[in-house]
């Protein structure tokens, strides 16, 4: 029968346990439901108190080591020796272990303690293992200079999510939970994600992300002026590798267009945002936006008559604007520039039907362009004829017009002009004088031609240019060429031959040499050379004018009949005005004169630079005093010295 009462002596318990106090005999009387009883003793030997058993443990996060601190007291002398812990079905008998829970959870933690008494005491306690967060995160619109948003895939099995973090990989983070962020570079990027639960367990993962290169956006646009068309031209900016594939823009009148460089016509003036966004062949995209300024254009227009070619035609600006002003103008003939100026003068070069354009620019840049016909007529045919064109003064000059029907106008040069059709004008001054015919045809055009008429003084002078001769057996004919290089004409001119500085011949040229005549005369007296060849021979020339010549120092030229240096001749001697010196050179050389007086006094001193010829130097003694002088002439090889007397 069940027991329904229990007695312990000596403490008086009721319970089917007591407590020991201190050494002796313990009864033990029970009884049961019906009456019957029973009794037992025994006897308790106390070793000491029973410690007191108790600990404390980490807070824990899966995959963490939990730590155990003994926290047992002994109630008496007698130390706590040993330490008996039951973990997880494992057991451990150290005083402060740690342990690794595998799994998250509540587990039951029970640590026996003994003293070296033998008394033992026992501690039960559950502990929790907290789960860690799963992290996990998505990212997407991977661009630079472009937001990229990241969202957090991260959970919990039990407890909640109390905050995350983000390290972005390019040194900066964030504490968002779904949020954006801008890479300024393309590249591989690694982020990482740290959660925390309410628990304050933590976990993480790392993903590596590739950012990739945005294109920029960017557009130029033209002058833009209402019903003219504006261009737009795009600008933006990649890798060759990265092109960019698609274009749309907003033209801010509710227009739009996908081409890459469009054009478009605004119908009204006014303030417009222009809006363009880019996508490279990789996805990523850029938008850039401006406001532009469609302005008020021109209307080009201008006056011009009908001109004359290679005459100026005036081109006069009547261009208009309703708003703000024109600053610029181009003229255009047959679509070559010509002009920049307001009001513009061209020339034209052909006849015919002449397009003219003009272009004008305000000063908000809008053009208008207008052309128009001008008809160019030609010149008048211009030309005459004018006896004589070289004369002595007074000189009688008459004209011959030669020119198409039209007004005439003369200018003589000289101050005089004449609207006669052919007239005769004298000149009464020497002079070269430009003669210009002007003639004016029935439409107003003009053209002019000039010629020239010299008018000299009245000079005489005949030069002798050359002297040559060839051989005929025995005899040697001589020829010599005579020019008038005066104003005068001159009449029957005499040639004297000299040989060897004697006079031989003289001879009449039956002829008349007017000014710049040039004639080439044979002697027909003809020089014997049987008895051998003279060493020079010399023709001078003479006119019977009884005015004097201007220059007497080219009447006369030698030829030699060797090529040895020598001085040929010297004279005159006596000398008044010149000596004349008649030296024959065998090479190219430069030759010293010096001239002295009787007491060896330098008077004159020249270096000349002469070719291999036979030369005629005259040397002026006209300054020089009455009495007796020495000339002497150096070469390379040799040196001439002559005496003469001055008179």
């Amino acid at each position: 029968f069940p027991i329904a009462h229990y007695l312990w002596q000596p403490t008086g318990d009721t319970l089917p346990q007591t407590t020991a106090t201190q050494s002796g005999y313990y009864t033990l009387s029970v009884s049961d439901v019906v009456g019957c009883q029973h009794k037992d003793s025994v006897f308790v030997d106390i070793m000491g108190k029973a410690p007191i058993a108790g600990f404390t443990a980490t807070h824990t996060c899966k995959g963490e080591s939990t730590h155990f601190t003994d926290l047992s007291v002994s109630l008496d002398s007698s130390p706590i020796s040993t330490w008996q812990w039951i973990i997880n079905n494992d057991t451990l008998n150290e005083q402060n272990p740690s342990y690794l829970f595998s799994q998250y959870g509540t587990y039951a933690i029970k640590l026996n303690v003994g003293t070296e008494a033998g008394c033992f005491q026992t501690n039960e306690q559950t502990i929790t293992v907290h789960p860690l967060p799963i992290c996990n995160f998505g990212a997407i619109k991977l661009c630079n200079n472009h937001a990229t948003y990241f969202s957090s895939h991260s959970h919990i099995p039990l407890g909640s999510i109390a905050g995350l973090t983000w390290l972005w990989g390019d040194g900066t983070f964030s504490f968002d939970s779904d949020t954006t962020h801008i890479y300024t570079s393309a590249g591989n990027y690694t982020v990482t994600l740290i959660a925390e639960s309410d628990e304050g367990c933590i976990d993480s993962i790392a993903q590596n992300i590739e950012i990739k290169p945005s294109p920029v956006a960017g557009f130029d646009v033209s002058p833009s002026c209402n019903e003219n068309p504006t261009f737009f031209a795009d600008t933006s900016q990649t890798y060759y590798y990265n092109p960019i594939m698609q274009w749309k823009w907003w033209f801010g009148d509710g227009s739009t267009s996908y081409a890459q460089h469009p054009q478009h016509v605004y119908q009204q003036s006014g303030n417009y945002l222009i809006k363009l966004a880019i996508q490279s062949l990789n996805g990523c995209s850029d938008t850039v936006q401006k406001n532009i300024l469609v302005s008020t254009k021109p209307q080009a227009n201008f006056v011009a008559d009908s001109g004359c070619v290679h005459q100026p035609v005036v081109l006069t600006d009547a261009s208009t604007i309703v708003n703000g002003s024109i600053d610029e103008w181009k003229w255009y003939v047959h679509n070559n520039f010509v002009s920049s100026s307001q009001h513009a003068t061209i020339t034209p070069t052909v006849t015919g039907s002449l397009p003219i354009t003009l272009i004008v620019t305000s000063n908000t840049q809008c053009t208008d362009t207008i052309t128009k016909n001008i008809t160019v007529y030609p010149t008048p045919n211009v030309n005459f004829d004018l006896q004589p064109t070289y004369g002595a003064v007074p000189l009688t000059v008459y004209f011959n017009n030669l020119s198409e029907l039209g007004q005439s106008y003369w200018h003589f040069g000289d101050g005089s002009t004449s609207q006669l059709t052919q007239p005769n004008h004298s000149f009464t001054d020497t002079g070269k004088y430009t003669i210009w015919l002007t003639l004016t045809n029935i439409h107003g055009c003009k053209d002019s031609t000039s010629k020239t008429v010299l008018v000299v003084p009245n000079l005489l002078d005949l030069a002798v240019e050359k002297v040559s001769y060839f051989k005929d057996n025995l005899f040697l004919t001589v020829q010599v060429l005579v020019a008038n290089v005066g104003t005068l004409p001159i009449e029957n001119p005499v040639v004297t031959l000299l040989v060897d500085g004697k006079s031989l011949v003289s001879e009449f040229i039956a002829d008349t040499l007017y000014s710049g005549d040039k004639i080439l005369y044979t002697f027909t007296s003809k020089l014997p050379i049987s008895a051998g060849l003279p060493s020079y021979i010399c023709v001078q020339g003479q006119s019977w004018q009884t005015q004097n010549e201007i220059n007497y120092q080219n009447n006369e030229q030698c030829v030699a009949f060797s090529d040895d240096e020598q001085l040929l001749n010297f004279y005159p001697n006596p000398a008044q005005n010149n000596i004349h010196v008649l030296l024959q050179l065998d090479e190219d050389q430069g030759i010293f004169i010096q001239l002295t007086d009787i007491t060896g006094k330098n008077i004159l001193h020249q270096s000349l630079t002469l070719d291999k010829n036979l030369h005629l130097l005259n040397i002026s003694v006209e300054e020089l005093s009455q009495g007796i002088y020495i000339l002497q002439i150096r070469t390379k090889k040799n040196t001439f010295v002559r005496k003469f007397m001055k008179e």
